[in-house]
């Protein structure tokens, strides 16, 4: 009877411990999507306008702002696949769900959004939340923005806010269970540190702790026989 009862006592507390570390992954993973949302997406944005489309020739007339805010979707997907990809040998089932909460917080943004008393409340906040065709003039400086601020800065940076972690949960998630189901494991965030490292560094690490030098040493009787007395 007590053994049962230890039986069912260590089982609950690994079921415990089995779910705080699921809850645990799942705040990982979430502070991971909101951190590339805010950062890595706009960097890619910035990345594209400043360099691809000049190399390529083709310059884009938007600005800066407008150019970001009118590729957010194409951005924040790109954002997620190729961290989901980098990340899937640390990609966990709780990934996959990751997505949820920014829905969420978009759904309630969009269901309490004020429109006119005359107007589409459905229209106005998909307008608002999802469309694009930006008209955003180029700033040049903070002070610019302050006194350029208008309607269309404002919907683009919610659009940043709410909309682009929700892109960039479903792209991470989707990236990272297509990975796990086809079984690609591509070289995790320790091999971009292995590549930095210097090259004494790896060495060293390429070096066994067990394996010592050995010496060959002979014995006097071996030299002796080596090198045998002159005759006078």
């Amino acid at each position: 009877m007590e053994q049962g009862l230890e039986a069912g006592a260590v089982q609950t507390t690994a079921q415990r411990h089995s779910i705080s570390g699921i809850a645990l992954q799942f705040l990982l993973h979430l502070a991971i999507i909101y951190l590339l949302a805010k950062f890595v997406v706009a960097w890619i944005a910035g990345i594209i306008y400043n360099v691809i489309l000049p190399h390529i020739g083709t310059p884009s007339s938007d600005s800066r702002f407008g150019f970001a805010f009118n590729h957010i979707l194409l951005c924040s997907v790109l954002c997620g696949v190729l961290s989901g990809v980098l990340l899937a040998r640390y990609n966990h089932g709780a990934a996959c769900f990751v997505w949820i909460v920014p829905a969420g917080i978009l759904a309630y943004k969009f269901a309490t959004f004020q429109s006119g008393v005359f107007e589409d409340h459905f229209a106005v906040a998909f307008h608002h939340y999802f469309a694009g065709g930006f008209l955003v003039p180029e700033f040049h400086s903070y002070r610019q923005m302050f006194q350029g601020w208008n309607s269309e800065l404002a919907r683009g940076i919610d659009q940043l806010l709410f909309t682009a972690p929700v892109y960039v949960g479903i792209a991470y998630g989707a990236a990272g269970w297509m990975c796990a189901r086809l079984e690609i494991r591509p070289p995790g965030l320790e091999a971009l540190f292995a590549a930095r490292l210097p090259l004494n560094v790896k060495r060293s690490r390429d070096v066994q702790p067990d394996e010592e030098p050995h010496n060959e040493t002979t014995s006097p009787a071996e030299t002796q026989s080596s090198h045998p007395a002159s005759r006078p």
